[in-house]
């Protein structure tokens, strides 16, 4: 079951507040019976994600590399069933840390990565730059890879 919440803003003006609320939220909603797993996203697939550009530092091309980005609770993944392929997926530490972490799909990681190991390589989002909360520097740690979803017609 999805559902689509917005949160007051003059209450919940910044990321750090809304982080809050549903640092509060999730572990209710898991509590409640017959429920298995509760996450939050900014959208989900399939028809969502945030447009981007993106970078990895070191690996020359030529071409604008295009893709989506999803902000979630690290509870995510579980949630809508992808299952990790390498690495690990955000942990609760990562979250309070506010730790730039990613995690990529396979897809990604073949075509952007080829050969090389794409955990603990940096990847560059630059929608953030312009984010209501703009990341000036908008570096992230590869942790994780997991599997393929079908999103907006695209693994």
């Amino acid at each position: 079951m999805t559902t689509a919440l917005t949160l007051p803003a003059a209450r919940y003006r910044t990321t750090d507040s809304q982080a809050r609320f549903l640092r509060e939220l999730l572990p209710r909603l898991e509590a409640l019976p017959r429920v298995i797993s509760a996450a939050a996203a900014l959208d989900y697939p399939p028809n969502g994600g945030n447009a981007t550009e993106f970078d990895v530092p070191g690996v020359a091309h030529f071409e604008r590399w295009k893709g989506s980005f999803v902000p979630c609770s690290r509870q995510y993944f579980q949630t809508i069933g992808l299952h990790l392929l390498a690495g690990r997926l955000p942990t609760a530490d990562d979250e309070n840390g506010k730790r730039k972490v990613a995690v990529i799909n396979q897809s990604m990681a073949r075509k952007y990565f080829g050969r090389q190991d794409p955990l603990g390589q940096p990847l560059m989002i630059s929608a953030l730059k312009n984010a209501p909360e703009p990341i000036a520097n908008p570096r992230f740690e590869v942790i994780g890879v997991v599997s393929d979803m079908k999103n907006q017609g695209n693994p």
